[in-house]
């Protein structure tokens, strides 16, 4: 409900209102809702992957050491899923904090061109051209 209750009703108010504070909040959470989903996906997917890997990687043993690891595989299953559960929310924080970096210094380089200003774009039409005379002064 809150999800849906930032995005319908937040986010577009944060855009009118130019709250940008507020924009960024909103687009953090939805960040931190996506990482927890996608652990979630993992840990669902463990079990079937598992599988997967085993027959695909090890195709050349035989089938009574396939049987053994997957026995192995069962018997380790909660000190698996946590294993998959800290690798998975480790990845995605250090993503999450680089993706939050990189839209902090965007940020302060949008905001500093703001505050000095921006290059001088000189254009003209097809009938008159400028020459350097006549804006030099102004630069």
């Amino acid at each position: 409900m809150f999800y849906g209750l930032s995005i319908y009703y937040f986010l577009p108010y944060s855009l009118l209102s130019f709250n940008f504070g507020l924009l960024l909040t909103i687009f953090f959470l939805i960040l931190i809702g996506i990482l927890l989903g996608l652990t979630l996906i993992s840990l669902n997917l463990q079990r079937i992957l598992e599988y997967f890997f085993t027959y695909i990687i090890l195709f050349f043993e035989k089938w009574s050491m396939k049987q053994l690891i997957l026995k192995n595989l069962v018997a380790h299953r909660d000190w698996n899923k946590m294993t998959v559960l800290i690798f998975a929310l480790s990845i995605g924080f250090i993503i999450l904090c680089i993706v939050a970096y990189n839209l902090e210094l965007w940020n302060l380089k949008l905001m500093t061109m703001v505050s000095l200003g921006s290059s001088l774009r000189v254009t003209a039409s097809n009938t008159y051209y400028m020459t350097p005379n006549r804006y030099e002064p102004v630069l």
